[in-house]
């Protein structure tokens, strides 16, 4: 009898010091009745239950285009959308989730398009090589009458061999070149311009956006400097959302 006693006891010991499973009884969460598990692990005074463990999230696919993701939509790797939504998050993410979130309160992300700004042109920086402030100008924007006129003024200055000399009231700029001792050519800069940035999905329509154009005498530079806030953003997001609305089925939720 002592002898089972004492082999019950080691039964004990060694069972107490492994973590286990076990799970709970059933709760409410969102008015529905859930089953939670939980690990208990040994402790100085016996068993002590931990926190809930959360199940396996499913995968995640990843794509760098609006193309992509409404792709990866028809061929079902979203699963059933009756369940999912289409979330705008910012002018860079769009994001497949779960309508309804799990007893922990998570709404899985089954599938997300990322864009990724090739970052060629450089905002709210002076250039001292006209020549690079063209090629970025080209590489960084759609072109429109105003980016032809910032980057006839680009031009102008590699052309330049002179004395530069800039006026600047804070809203307009005035620009002098003296070319000899007495010959003096001015030229007024457009206190803003009107430009088409590549800064989102290449399938949503461009946002237009306000600029001012700067440039520095000492040494020869120019810049472009945003002026809008950050109300192209918005802009953006919506642009995203119209291009899904027109090649999603009409069901599809779209949130933006």
């Amino acid at each position: 009898m002592i002898a089972e006693a004492i082999k019950e006891i080691q039964a004990l010991t060694q069972r107490s010091e492994k973590a286990e499973l076990f799970e709970t009884s059933t709760e409410l969460f969102d008015g529905k009745p859930q089953s939670y598990v939980r690990l208990t692990e040994p402790g100085q005074f016996g068993r002590k239950i931990g926190g809930i463990l959360a199940p396996p999230r499913p995968a995640s696919l990843s794509v760098s285009t609006l193309t992509g993701l409404v792709d990866a939509i028809r061929a079902g790797a979203a699963g059933e959308m009756s369940r999912r939504l289409v979330h705008v998050e910012d002018y860079l993410k769009v994001a497949v989730k779960s309508t309804y979130s799990d007893c922990f309160g998570i709404r899985d992300t089954v599938l997300k398009a990322e864009y990724k700004p090739n970052g060629a042109f450089q905002f709210d920086t002076y250039y001292n090589d006209p020549e690079r402030f063209i090629i970025a100008l080209q590489a960084g924007f759609y072109m429109n009458d105003d980016a032809v006129y910032v980057q006839k003024i680009a031009s102008g200055l590699v052309a330049v061999q002179g004395e530069i000399s800039t006026e600047d009231d804070g809203f307009s700029q005035k620009v002098a070149i003296k070319t000899g001792e007495i010959r003096t050519k001015e030229a007024h800069i457009k206190p803003r311009v009107k430009l088409i940035p590549r800064r989102t999905f290449d399938e949503a329509a461009p946002v237009e956006s306000e600029f001012l154009v700067r440039l520095k005498a000492d040494p020869m530079s120019i810049a472009i400097f945003s002026v809008d806030g950050t109300k192209w953003q918005g802009e953006c997001m919506r642009s995203i959302a119209k291009w899904l609305k027109e090649n999603l089925p009409a069901e599809t939720p779209i949130v933006a």
